[in-house]
């Protein structure tokens, strides 16, 4: 028997746990070797330890599959807050000390950090933190690449304090700031490394006037042409392969009957299908670099299961689903930030992206190998006699999904977004947002109140990142682009170190240049992980 529907269950719990993963595995864990192998001294190996002393408590087996009741499920949120801010702390801990091995680098900069083996250009949105002073009145940020300006766009602006500890005194110093908000595309970003550039203080940027946006309602670069439809779906053209996707990105709704582990509709079940009730447009950015396109609907769908537990309520509640569709100058993929407001409870919400190919297989990627399956079988859900449970035409996904004919291929890359379905209708790939319920198992335990779980309605706002990939060939076209979205390049300020400030402070020897690659890897290789020799000393809990 196996555990079908419970990679659907509490969503929130399985975005967090991907989301520290990679933070953990691609970005602490390297820049901790790195500085290792340079002769770097008392590394935060404590702290490593209990960051994944609570992730390895959170991924016991009812923990992370979210077979809980509430009090346990508050319990793994906790524990996922104290794992975040450890790995936060050591990733900024980590990455101050890699600029002082910097010759020549300025007080003020900011590092581009690649945490893949393999050069990359990509356009990415960032911060930008500078002193609230009169000295930077009527000025703005200005990026330079050995003397050479990059051209940087401003998106906002707002003020906030910073509070500094400074170790030499024992005092806590307050810095008001400005934090821009700011979009640049960066090219040839060494392999798993880093490239630095200076910022300095000028003239407010000039706003641009044309971009990635090309109308009201449509994206479009050297790649890729997104075109918003009146029901809030787009169209895709891939330039590449000439195919045009359409329809996609609309949402569908069905009823949830089921509990923490088995997705069981209703008898009398009914799918809704959003088709841009109350829909506007927003142009959030629009400049050389990348072009956004924000949608807002309104999803009416049942606010539940009718008393009797076989249909769903007649009375209907209002979701509204805010959807940033994104397109990056040099970008080969459509991504997507989608904030859900659900209230209602069960029901099964997803997204669908239709793609017409002809094929009866799909493909997933698992954490060792890609899978290929069959599209939806007929009799789904039904249980043979003799049977212990049904076939399900949804299946796990651990990064991405999609389906081939081999010439052309569409594929759906998910941040923490761990279920997928191929449906034989246009052949769609969906995947899974919400799965709402509020009982752990059916039969005698569906009411008893130590088996409810009301968290898992997943009641409120929640946030999803995830991406259309078109394609042409097999699977193996988009591995290096689902890497290059789960692992987006990140950035680094250059800022006070606290040790600093101590007398007995040694600066390291300054080994290293403005940019550096560590490690690069070419062929057809996937890069899974770089730790710390001394890591592997640490003796981990076995509970």
């Amino acid at each position: 028997l196996i555990l079908p529907a419970s990679q659907s269950t509490r969503m929130d719990v399985k975005k967090f746990n991907r989301r520290l993963e990679d933070k953990l595995e691609f970005q602490v864990e390297p820049l901790m070797a790195c500085l290792q192998s340079l002769g770097e001294e008392e590394l935060p190996f404590a702290f490593l330890k209990k960051a994944w002393e609570y992730m390895l408590t959170n991924q016991a087996h009812d923990s992370l599959c979210c077979a809980m009741p509430d009090p346990a499920y508050r319990e793994v949120m906790t524990r996922f807050e104290k794992a975040e801010q450890i790995t936060e702390e050591m990733h900024t801990e980590l990455a101050q000390r890699l600029f002082r091995r910097m010759k020549g680098v300025t007080d003020e900069a900011v590092m581009i950090y690649n945490p893949l083996p393999h050069k990359r250009n990509e356009t990415i949105t960032f911060e930008i933190t500078v002193a609230d002073k009169e000295a930077y009145k009527n000025t703005q940020p200005h990026l330079y690449d050995a003397g050479t300006e990059l051209p940087v766009f401003v998106q906002k602006v707002r003020k906030n304090t910073l509070l500094k500890y400074v170790p030499a005194n024992g005092y806590t110093t307050e810095i008001p700031v400005l934090i821009y908000t700011v979009t640049a595309n960066f090219e040839n970003i060494p392999a798993l490394g880093y490239k630095t550039y200076e910022i300095r203080y000028a003239k407010p940027h000039t706003k641009p006037v044309e971009g990635i946006v090309k109308g009201l309602t449509t994206l479009d670069n050297k790649y890729l042409t997104v075109e918003v439809n009146s029901d809030g779906t787009l169209d895709v053209t891939d330039k590449k392969t000439g195919k045009i996707y359409r329809q996609i990105h609309r949402f569908y709704d069905e009823g949830e009957n089921g509990c923490g582990f088995m997705h069981i509709p209703p008898v009398g079940d009914a799918m809704f299908v959003s088709s841009g009730r109350d829909m506007d447009l927003e142009i959030v950015e629009n400049n050389a670099c990348q072009g956004i396109i924000r949608i807002r609907q309104t999803f009416r769908i049942p606010k539940s299961i009718a008393p009797d537990e076989q249909s769903r309520s007649t009375e209907l509640a209002e979701t509204k689903i805010v959807t940033d569709v994104i397109l990056g100058k040099d970008s080969r993929s459509v991504e997507f930030e989608t904030v859900i407001d659900n209230q209602a409870k069960d029901h099964r919400l997803r997204v669908a992206f239709p793609t017409d190919i002809d094929s009866d297989e799909t493909y997933s990627g698992l954490p060792f190998d890609v899978i290929t399956r069959p599209v939806q079988p007929e009799n789904v859900n039904d249980i043979e006699p003799g049977s212990n449970e049904a076939y399900v035409g949804y299946h796990p996904m651990f990064d991405f999904c999609g389906i081939t004919d081999q010439t052309a291929g569409a594929a759906v890359a998910g941040d923490g977004i761990t279920e997928f379905e191929v449906l034989p209708m246009r052949r769609t790939v969906s995947i899974t947002l919400i799965r709402a319920v509020d009982h752990l198992h059916v039969g005698a335990m569906r009411y008893g109140d130590k088996f409810k779980m009301n968290a898992a309605q997943m009641i409120g706002e929640h946030s999803y990142r995830y991406a259309f990939l078109p394609h042409d060939g097999g699977y193996e076209a988009v591995l290096d682009k689902v890497q290059e979205f789960r692992h987006p390049l990140c950035t680094v300020q250059r800022d006070f170190l606290e040790e600093e400030s101590l007398a007995d402070y040694k600066a390291p020897k300054q080994n290293l240049g403005l940019e550096h690659s560590f490690i690069n890897i070419e062929g057809t290789v996937l890069f899974s992980a770089l730790k710390p020799v001394s890591y592997t000393h640490l003796t981990l809990p076995t509970t």
